[in-house]
């Protein structure tokens, strides 16, 4: 036959009701999208068929978040390469990538702070706007 889901065991003639496990379930998995982002990317390829418009709207706003992110982070990795090609003198290439790597350690504790942020809120249920990502996108929670 089978094992039983772990949680899901019901004495005889009882039912089993999982209406309260799914609510937490799409916060967690909502709060953990906006720290790694390529779980939103997979939610959007495999979506969940019973899931609601609050975990659609988290998760399509924590890939948006993410994506940008990331394009902001590879700007920022890449912007002391290209000028290093244009200085020909060593001492100033060592400047510049010290300069772009205090930049960087800044740009990341920025986008920590942020991550955490949004991912605390999506844990606790909040419907919230991430300011970018509405002005790229449109989509607003005020909407709903």
């Amino acid at each position: 036959m089978g094992f039983p889901l772990r949680g899901c065991e019901a004495p005889a003639g009882d039912t089993v009701t999982l209406s309260g496990e799914r609510p937490a379930e799409e916060a967690r998995l909502a709060s953990i999208a906006y720290l790694a982002w390529p779980l939103a990317a997979y939610d959007r390829i495999a979506p969940r068929d019973t899931a609601s418009s609050w975990y659609r709207f988290h998760m399509r706003q924590a890939l948006w978040f993410g994506i940008l992110s990331s394009a902001i982070g590879f700007a920022a990795l890449a912007w002391p390469l290209l000028i290093s090609l244009l200085v020909g003198d060593v001492g100033a290439t060592i400047w510049l990538y010290a300069i772009a790597l205090t930049i960087d350690a800044f740009l990341f504790c920025i986008w920590l702070v942020l991550a955490l942020r949004y991912s605390r809120r999506a844990a606790a249920g909040d419907l919230f706007d991430v300011p970018w990502v509405v002005g790229l996108t449109g989509a607003s929670s005020s909407r709903r």
